[in-house]
């Protein structure tokens, strides 16, 4: 099974599959605007926020397209939480001349 998501810059949901959906016990329309804090098991919510941060901070700093993978835990909507190994980068976007 594999997850799919899209964030915006604040952090919220703009795109989940199914599968990711599945993964979370939620229903995609339900996770559509919601903050990924949502999804996360308490021990892992800072660590996810900061994270996140570095994500931002990276991209406004001009280090686009750089990919990471990690391990963490999603926390199902039933309350167990699920291991998961995750990769994520931002966007390319194109450089102004």
């Amino acid at each position: 099974m594999v997850g799919i998501y899209q964030l915006d810059i604040k952090g919220c949901f703009l795109f989940v599959n199914k599968a990711f959906a599945k993964m979370t016990g939620h229903a995609p329309k339900d996770l559509m605007g919601r903050h990924f804090s949502m999804v996360l098991p308490p021990s892992k919510l800072e660590k996810g926020k900061q994270v996140f941060k570095e994500i931002v901070h990276n991209d406004h700093n001009g280090h686009y397209g750089h990919q990471r993978i990690k391990e963490s835990c999603l926390h199902h909507k039933d309350g167990h939480d699920l291991h998961v190994q995750y990769s994520f980068n931002v966007p390319v976007r194109a450089r102004r001349k």
